[in-house]
């Protein structure tokens, strides 16, 4: 017998793999790196461009009109395919029956029956925008302090309660090899604080006091993004609102929001202090030394004829990379649930790291920029987190199953095993019955 066995990659995973590329590759577009400590990756690598990679919030912008755009034709495509596919089966047929189970497809763009529910709807909308621009400030100022580990609990429990599913015997075993990279990750916070890496900006060195506001700031947010993505599956499976629809009020109110604090943030300069929060969060700063959170002027001003069409190039991949990035990862929870969108975490920083190892590496011929054992460490322990939880992700998805101690009884292929072993015993019993009756017929 063997303890440890493969189990199958179904197709639906590959949506996983996906939106993870193209979030690595709308980073790429504006740099990352990890404690200046390894060659940053960035596609557009001037002094100008990296100056532009200040402006998140406008790219942002330009990201969820991206969504809107690309999401209206898609959706645009999808509408004219069904109603073409439609009119031809309808064309084929003359059964009431069959005519009205296709015109209830041809009504679901009417997915909501009343002015209350699509006032909610708007507000899950909303919250997720809100939820995920905090999210991306959060990692900008407190990075470390974001123990992710703990969202796939709490979305495990929101998706139990409201769809009534069981959580087996080998999701709880991922759950539990997932607190091992917490204890991972409180051990580099502590090294944070080390006397070698006060050149580093690391917040929660300066201001210790938060570290324990930013904790349960941070589990606030992912408990509201694991609600979101719960009721995300909710409205496409009993209220049949498309990925394409989805996306089209995401991207339209995204935009309005990200317009809205670009204007207002563009006329109020911050007030810096040394190692204050403003000089974490206000990262865009004027020739005249003047600090914003975002600001239209100083954007446009550093427009140069050469600096254009990169510029250009990058709004344009960063709205395609975006959008692909959230359509996957709606799919993620449409085809397989919104527990499956916690996966992806791990992949995305354990391939993140990965990326800029090799990088400097191939580039620099070595492993670290700085020679500070501190560093190296703390990246040792980060990436070894993420290759602990991506562990127990594989066993959550039955990807690595254990046969042993039951761990393997409700993963899928059991199941449907046994149930093929019910049908055709209750068949086999009922031949049997069948056989016994006409021979007591034929007596």
């Amino acid at each position: 017998m063997k303890y440890i066995s493969i189990g199958k990659f179904k197709k639906s995973f590959i949506y996983i793999i996906l939106s993870v590329v193209f979030l690595i590759l709308k980073d790429s577009l504006y740099g990352f790196n990890y404690l200046y400590s390894l060659k940053e990756i960035i596609l557009f690598n001037s002094d100008t461009q990296k100056l532009f990679s200040q402006h998140i919030l406008i790219h942002n912008t330009f990201n969820y009109f991206g969504a809107l755009i690309i999401s209206f034709f898609f959706h645009r495509y999808e509408k004219k395919t069904s109603e073409n596919e439609n009119n031809l089966l309808l064309s084929r047929t003359s059964s009431n029956r069959s005519s009205n189970i296709i015109l209830i497809h041809m009504n679901s763009d009417k997915d909501f029956t009343t002015k209350k529910s699509f006032i909610i709807f708007l507000c899950v909308i909303i919250s997720w925008i809100i939820e995920e621009l905090s999210i991306e400030s959060y990692t900008l100022i407190l990075k470390d302090l974001d123990f992710w580990m703990f969202e796939l609990f709490i979305i495990t429990l929101f998706h139990k309660k409201m769809f009534k599913v069981e959580i087996y015997k080998h999701q709880k075993l991922a759950m539990l090899i997932n607190i091992i990279p917490c204890f991972l990750k409180i051990i580099a916070i502590i090294l944070g604080f080390h006397k070698t890496l006060e050149e580093y900006p690391i917040f929660y060195v300066v201001k210790p006091f938060f570290i324990p506001i930013g904790i349960i700031l941070f589990f606030m947010l992912i408990t509201l993004r694991s609600y979101i993505n719960a009721k995300i599956k909710w409205y496409m499976d009993l209220k049949y609102i498309s990925p394409h629809k989805l996306l089209m009020y995401y991207g339209t109110i995204g935009t309005l929001i990200c317009l809205i604090i670009c204007i207002i943030s563009s006329f109020n300069e911050c007030s810096i202090s040394d190692r204050s929060i403003t000089s974490f969060i206000c990262n865009v700063t004027s020739n005249r030394k003047e600090f914003f959170i975002e600001n239209f002027s100083i954007y446009f001003s550093r427009f140069e004829k050469k600096e254009i069409l990169e510029e250009l190039a990058r709004i344009l991949l960063g709205m395609i990379a975006f959008f692909f990035n959230k359509y996957f990862y709606i799919l993620i929870i449409k085809c397989l649930t919104p527990v499956y969108v916690v996966f992806s975490i791990p992949i995305f920083y354990f391939i993140q790291k990965s990326i800029l190892l090799i990088n400097t590496l191939i580039c620099e011929h070595k492993c670290f920029m700085v020679d500070k054992n501190i560093i190296h460490i703390k990246f040792i322990l980060d990436i070894s987190g993420d290759f602990i939880s991506l562990i127990g992700f594989l066993i959550y998805l039955e990807i690595i199953i254990f046969n042993f101690c039951g761990l393997n009884y409700n993963i899928n292929d059991e199941i449907s095993r046994r149930s093929y072993d019910e049908s055709y015993g209750i068949e086999q019993r009922s031949l049997s019955l069948v056989s016994e009756n006409e021979s007591e017929i034929g007596d």
